[in-house]
């Protein structure tokens, strides 16, 4: 704020301020707009803790957040067993899907379906999880191993890594074959993003043992891409608990 100084009584000492005062007002403002503003990262969520287990590579991707609200409250006491307080909120819910849950207490949860067992009662992802008088949404997976499967936008994002999460990891043997492809507009044919390849080379996917985060940097401006998951070997002959694989993806872009 400017505060003129009372040097006299006379008009033209204050039409002198208020002029000084707009001056400067339209420098600041000149100033704000020359200045960069700060570029906002955002984490978006693409797969959520997948018990992968296909050898064909198949790509995956979620449905828009915040995904679509629960029709009834849920309960849990110390499990990965969630059930429907009353009725059958969990009909159109799938194994994959995606549930982000507002606990009673405030506290916010999110899980991926393990297992279904009917429209009032899943199994989640670990770890276990007390739940009282719960509210959720849910975002629904989508995946398939055609052309039209697994696209996720990144048009918006001036620069961006998509990131791939092994959070468990239990197989008999090989590892999880990955690779992320790009395209430039929806019409456009999928490229080799990463790992890089020059046509007509076939890319050939990066395989991991380990569990860890995996990031994928691009490098040219796309539309969409999507990642292409597979075992590379044979999974264990329990799937449940910590001997299943937990898969995710995000993407992590700045605007």
């Amino acid at each position: 704020m400017i505060v003129n100084p009372i040097i006299n009584k006379s008009g033209a000492v204050r039409r002198q301020g208020v002029a000084m005062g707009k001056f400067l007002s339209s420098l600041l403002i000149a100033i704000a707009i020359a200045r960069p503003a700060s570029a906002e990262v955002i984490v978006r969520t693409e797969l959520f803790r997948y018990n992968l287990n296909t050898t064909t590579e198949t790509f995956f991707v979620l449905g828009g957040s915040p995904g679509t609200a629960g029709t009834a409250l849920i309960q849990a006491t110390a499990s990965t067993t969630v059930t429907a307080v009353s009725g059958s909120p969990f009909t159109s819910v799938s194994v994959g899907d995606m549930l982000i849950i507002s606990n009673s207490d405030g506290v916010e949860y999110e899980k991926s379906v393990i297992a279904k067992a009917s429209g009032a009662s899943i199994t989640v992802s670990l770890p276990a999880v007390t739940l009282t008088s719960a509210s959720f949404r849910w975002r629904k997976l989508a995946s398939g191993t055609a052309d039209t499967n697994g696209g996720f936008p990144v048009g918006t994002f001036s620069g961006y890594t998509v990131q791939v999460s092994v959070d468990q990891l239990s197989l008999a043997s090989g590892g999880i074959d990955i690779r992320l492809q790009c395209r430039t507009s929806p019409k456009a044919s999928w490229a080799p993003a990463y790992p890089a390849t020059t046509p007509p080379t076939a890319q050939v996917p990066f395989n991991v043992t380990a569990v860890g985060s995996y990031t994928m940097p691009t490098v040219a401006i796309y539309d969409s891409c999507r990642v292409g998951l597979k075992l590379s070997g044979a999974d264990d002959a329990t799937d449940t608990g910590t001997l299943a694989e937990y898969i995710s993806i995000y993407t992590i872009g700045k605007r």
